[in-house]
């Protein structure tokens, strides 16, 4: 009787992890596109931030406000911005990181503009909150979108170069200060702030929605299309990072170890450090909307001071300029030493 070979069935479905096909992808054009797409985000957040720096002395002068209504605006501004971040965080848990990585965009360009033609002061504080909100959430889907279309090793160097598009978006607000209130005032301060968020508003199409998020809630076919792209975008094909026939895409990787003893063991950790984990939030949350709080403060102030010690006005502009470009540098040095230390 003739033997038979039987031949290995290279279609058998088999595992494969999300981390394992991102890690083989390693960092390509898709992940430069998406660090500036989401980068340019964050800066266009940092210029609606600061814009009230330099938009309130303007304001104060030209509608002759008071200490308090000079107040009340960056007050609800950080409200705003916090209204944004604890509400459309889950959004984007619950109905993906796109729709709301699209949508917070298009209500900063929105009530940007329309920030421009508030008659007073009371629609200048709703339109405003409207702009806080979209920026607030802005920041807390950015990080996390980036994030997860990043294998673990390489996550923290990205997200560390992050943090120098914040200083950037500072430096074009005082970019656009200097160049814009002489000539169009406050209002075409206004609309120049929003231009970068426009322009992000039509890169943002680009990125798809997040694989783990697709993953998490069931859509394993549509998270297999978006690694497949990205791969092809990188230069791969979906064979060469895990994804051939029969591949099944999971998150074996960051689950398989959630078995009860190390429940159990989590929770009791928790348990422990849980006053210090909350502590230590609310501080950071005090700390990043007080620093929001301090720069306008700052910026009032020096312009009140400028304007009694009789300055220059060329001494005025260059200051917050050199200020921020001394930002962006140290920054980017920070970030630099980071990434080496990261490997």
């Amino acid at each position: 009787m003739p033997s038979s070979t039987i031949k290995p069935i290279t279609n058998a479905p088999h595992e494969v992890s999300l981390d394992q096909v991102f890690t083989e992808i390693g960092t390509g054009y898709f992940h430069h596109r998406l660090f500036w797409v989401s980068g340019l985000g964050f800066a266009a957040a940092a210029i609606e931030v600061v814009f009230l720096g330099f938009a309130l002395p303007e304001l104060r002068a030209g509608w002759h406000l008071s200490e308090y209504q000079v107040g009340v605006l960056p007050t609800v501004v950080t409200i705003g911005s916090m209204i944004g971040q604890l509400t459309l965080g889950p959004i984007a848990d619950a109905y993906g990181r796109r729709p709301v990585f699209l949508g917070t965009v298009l209500v900063v360009v929105i009530f940007g503009v329309c920030s421009a033609l508030a008659p007073n002061i009371t629609w200048l504080c709703i339109i405003r909150i409207f702009v806080s909100v979209g920026y607030g959430g802005n920041i807390a889907v950015d990080f996390t979108l980036v994030s997860e279309f990043l294998s673990t090793e390489g996550r923290a160097s990205m997200l560390f170069c992050m943090a120098f598009m914040w200083p950037l978006g500072q430096l074009l607000t005082c970019i656009f200060a200097w160049v814009f209130i002489p000539l169009f005032g406050w209002r075409g301060f206004a609309v120049a702030c929003v231009a970068p968020t426009l322009l992000i508003c039509f890169l943002r199409p680009l990125i798809p929605e997040s694989p783990r998020w697709l993953l998490l809630n069931g859509h394993t076919k549509e998270a297999v299309q978006v690694c497949e792209e990205i791969a092809t975008v990188c230069g791969k094909s979906p064979e060469s990072v895990g994804l051939g026939p029969g591949a099944i895409l999971t998150l074996n990787n960051e689950t398989s170890d959630m078995n009860r003893s190390n429940i159990d063991s989590t929770t009791q950790v928790w348990e422990k450090n849980v006053e210090i984990v909350y502590r230590t939030s609310i501080a950071n949350n005090c700390g990043c909307h007080g620093f929001g709080v301090w720069f306008v403060g700052r910026r009032v102030w020096l312009r009140h001071l400028y304007a009694k010690l009789s300055c220059h006005e060329g001494h005025t502009k260059c200051e917050p300029i050199l200020h921020n470009a001394g930002n962006v540098w140290g920054t980017n040095c920070g970030c630099r030493r980071s990434v080496y230390h990261l490997g």
